[in-house]
């Protein structure tokens, strides 16, 4: 690959990290074929102690998708019809999807023009009696400000969630994202810092009692076969995905090391390329870069197919989700100018 023009590449591509681990990969599922255990072993029982470990945090709770994350979450919390969420108003849609489908009304929040993370000085003026929880979700790997908003929160007596999706190896002060909030969730999609060989995600918590519930929720509401206690869902992390989440987990510091280097090599050469005309999205010292995103406002990049993340704000999906429109400025012009460049290890050293 030229790197003195990565605009030329394809967007994303995941074989340089795989084949890097196949020969892993290979002998982990032909291990997994032979015992023929495939939900809720030994596999998951480890991940989720190593991953609790990463983390930093005393539990975990493997399921099939980071939005089933959320939804469970949010549930244990207890959140409910007719109860608000403070979100991020630039975001995934599954982040207020998880809100809506528990019942339960998103309140948008805009976000910060350095980062597209949710701006805390703007949360207070949103909190109702109605109000229970924040999410706040480490976008493109950027840690959003945790020590401002649990401290809001503790003062409204909320409940705080990470989405964590896109920041697994992210730290604020060597703390790591997704052991800040009562209880946080994470996705495992193959393209995330740390993802499966296909869907999967995982919840996060100190809280024992948060733990259980999230325990029986995956597993219809059972910890024993066939003793149901709560109304749940089938959503379990297989014993495959497990595997192979183990073996990619034993790199993830050094990728997370790889991807910081990386995106700041590349920044540096797209400023080079294109004249400084890209507004960059600003990474921390301890970011966990997972996507590369700049603000296209003179449309520089129009020539180019590349994807934006995202191209909604929350406002657009206004009706779909039963709540009013806010006035969400710069979330509003993140959804109409930001675009995605390539980025993905392995870029560089490709020939």
């Amino acid at each position: 690959m030229d790197i003195k023009n990565p605009l030329s590449h394809t967007f994303y591509d995941l074989y340089p990290l795989h084949k890097s681990i196949k020969r892993e990969l290979e002998e982990k599922f032909s291990a997994i074929i032979d015992r023929s255990q495939f939900i809720l072993g030994q596999e998951l029982e480890n991940f989720e102690q190593e991953f609790a470990d990463f983390i930093g945090v005393k539990y975990c709770i493997g399921v099939n998708s980071g939005l089933d994350a959320l939804i469970i979450s949010l549930k244990a919390l207890g959140i409910e019809h007719g109860d608000e969420v403070i979100v991020p108003g630039f975001t995934f849609f599954a982040t207020w999807l998880a809100v809506v489908n528990v019942g339960a009304i998103p309140v948008p929040i805009d976000v910060r023009p350095e980062d597209a993370n949710i701006d805390p000085q703007k949360i207070v003026e949103r909190i109702s009696p109605k109000t229970k929880a924040i999410i706040a979700v480490h976008l493109y790997g950027n840690p959003a400000d945790m020590p401002a908003i649990l401290e809001i929160a503790r003062r409204f007596s909320l409940f705080v969630v990470e989405d964590n999706a896109q920041a697994v190896g992210a730290s604020i002060l060597g703390q790591k994202t997704g052991s800040f909030g009562h209880i946080n969730a994470t996705s495992f999609y193959p393209t995330k810092n740390l993802g499966a060989l296909g869907d999967g995600g995982a919840i996060t918590t100190n809280d024992a009692l948060l733990a259980e519930k999230c325990r029986k929720m995956r597993n219809y509401g059972s910890i024993s076969k066939y003793k149901h206690e709560m109304l749940g869902f089938n959503s379990r992390l297989d014993e495959l995905q497990a595997a192979f989440l183990r073996i990619k987990l034993k790199y993830l510091e050094t990728h997370v090391t790889e991807r910081r280097k990386l995106a700041a090599q590349l920044i540096s050469v797209y400023n080079e390329r294109l004249q400084n005309q890209l507004t960059f999205v600003r990474y921390s010292s301890e970011a966990a870069p997972h996507i590369l995103s700049c603000l296209d406002t003179k449309g520089i990049l129009s020539s180019y197919e590349l994807p934006s993340h995202y191209p909604y704000c929350i406002n657009d999906f206004h009706e779909l989700l039963g709540i009013a429109k806010s006035y969400l400025p710069v979330a509003e012009k993140f959804a109409r100018f930001q675009v995605s460049l390539p980025f993905y290890l392995g870029i560089i050293s490709e020939a």
